[in-house]
């Protein structure tokens, strides 16, 4: 176990150097190392079976999402929200209906139940922000951009595991699915989430008050993320579905960061009119004695928490979340069987270029309809790409393979659904990176020309 561990922190560590050192995304440099490891040492990674997943899904699900939660700001959230819900909640679920009209084409005569079809679309739909982030971290990207790409992470996430769970799975353990509950089973979700988090973010801000450290800023991050998941997702009246403690969790982060930037703001205008106080006493000091001052001075701050320890958390957050990107990635490394593989090879490659083609319409349409309508009017062919590319498949999809054969341990697609998850997952990593890497680079060029001749 020790040395599993030391390894996967050498995987990572290296993957990271790589990455600075030689502009390769640490995706790329993760799955690569990973296959190596697991051929020259064959006993690698022996505790990444089924069970072990299963017992320790919560943490790897909770980590996947909390990085970029903490880095979104509820302002910037709330300026694109319209935007961020369409490349996510609105795509995922357009995505896997249209999806299934392509059964027959797929897979031909065989006969795959509705709900098994439903949980392998969610799987190859929900993205890798990980993996995008990493990709966006070496380029300088205009910043709406960013948010649009790396939001449309975020909440596609929430809504692909909803989709796999909710209804996927939910088919798979029931012969039908009543009206009912597609539409209050939503709504209990949406509500209770969101009181959920809401209660805990507040909590959270209660107890920040007190932490003047780092360390306990750090550790309290994490235990307001795990108590509101697990709160959530433990309420009977929820249903037991991922999707609320996903949602809880964001809303419970978001509401910690939000205040915490208000704080900020506060505290830069409370910070002028200190130096006013100060200008005046400096002409006139006969009207204030020095404890008077230092009074005024200290009821003016309302600092909640430090900015230097803020930024010093999203770094911790971006560790472990490349962490645990490490581990799922070295797992897939470890379920790889090329045998199977080349045996589904057809199915692999009609469910990457089937979902890709959908993903580019939608895609396509998003960006027609803001372009033309002056929502985003910086929209171009290359914001589209990156968009578009910025389709990566990882960690999750690992995640809910892995839940599927937790919860159906004999399922009779077992081979099949893990070929294609882990082929597409291995056909974006390798194809859509090296795309978004140039896109990327080209933008940034242009706007380093733009910024040029704007300051000549």
């Amino acid at each position: 176990m020790i040395f599993n561990i030391v390894l996967i922190l050498a995987i990572t560590f290296f993957s990271i150097k790589i990455q600075n050192s030689l502009k390769i995304p640490s995706p790329l440099s993760l799955l690569v190392l990973s296959f190596l490891s697991g051929i020259f040492i064959p006993n690698f990674l022996n505790f990444t079976t089924t069970e072990f997943f299963s017992e320790e899904m919560v943490i790897f699900i909770v980590l996947l999402v909390l990085s970029d939660a903490f880095l979104l700001k509820f302002k910037t959230l709330k300026e694109n929200w319209v935007s961020i819900f369409i490349l996510s909640a609105v795509f995922v679920v357009i995505t896997v209906i249209i999806s299934l009209l392509f059964k027959t084409f797929i897979f031909g005569d065989v006969d795959i139940p509705i709900g098994a079809l439903i949980a392998l679309f969610a799987m190859v739909t929900a993205t890798d922000p990980v993996s995008v982030i990493s990709v966006f971290r070496m380029y300088k990207l205009p910043h709406k951009l960013e948010i649009l790409a790396e939001g449309e992470s975020l909440f596609n996430d929430a809504m692909a595991l909803t989709m796999f769970s909710a209804i996927g799975l939910y088919l798979l353990n029931h012969s039908s699915m009543s009206v009912s509950y597609v539409i209050i089973s939503p709504l209990e979700i949406i509500i209770g989430s969101s009181f959920i988090g809401l209660f805990f973010g507040f909590l959270g801000l209660v107890l920040l008050k007190t932490t003047k450290d780092l360390m306990g800023e750090f550790v309290l991050i994490l235990l307001i993320a795990y108590a509101s998941y697990f709160v959530a997702e433990q309420i009977h009246v929820i249903g037991h579905n991922p999707l609320s403690g996903l949602l809880s969790e964001i809303i419970a982060i978001l509401t910690m960061t939000t205040i915490i930037d208000k704080s900020y703001e506060k505290e830069h205008h409370l910070k002028e009119r200190k130096e006013g106080v100060l200008s005046n006493i400096s002409s006139n000091t006969k009207l204030y004695k020095r404890e008077k001052v230092r009074s005024i001075i200290s009821s003016l701050s309302v600092n909640i928490t430090d900015i230097k320890r803020q930024k010093d958390i999203a770094a911790f957050l971006s560790v472990l979340s490349m962490l645990v990107n490490g581990v799922l990635f070295v797992s897939l490394a470890r379920l790889v069987n090329i045998d199977n593989l080349l045996f589904y090879y057809k199915e692999i490659i009609l469910v990457f270029v089937v979902s890709i083609l959908i993903r580019s319409v939608l895609i396509g349409s998003f960006s027609y309809f803001v372009k033309k309508y002056n929502f985003i009017k910086e929209m171009d062919f290359k914001w589209y790409l990156i968009l578009n590319f910025a389709g990566i498949k990882g960690g999750l999809s690992i995640v809910m393979l892995h839940i599927l054969f937790q919860h159906f341990p004999n399922f009779e697609y077992k081979e099949m659904f893990e070929s294609i998850v882990i082929g597409v997952i291995l056909l974006t990593t390798f194809v859509f990176v090296p795309i978004l890497m140039l896109v990327s680079k080209k933008i940034m060029k242009e706007n380093i020309c733009w910024i040029a001749k704007y300051e000549t």
